[in-house]
């Protein structure tokens, strides 16, 4: 997953410092799934790690 957000983290630079729009609509609805999905195996880890 990180390679996956650095991605993201790359092209939101390119739009920031770049091209205004480059990122779609699908795209950042897929970024916020992942982001979501993310949280969840996170939390469950924690939750794991704490018993």
């Amino acid at each position: 997953m990180a390679y996956y957000f650095d991605a993201c983290r790359a092209k939101r630079n390119v739009t920031d410092y770049g091209r205004a729009g480059s990122v779609s609509e699908s795209e950042a609805d897929e970024l916020l799934i992942v982001a979501k999905e993310f949280r969840e195996k996170v939390l469950r880890w924690m939750e794991e790690k704490s018993k």
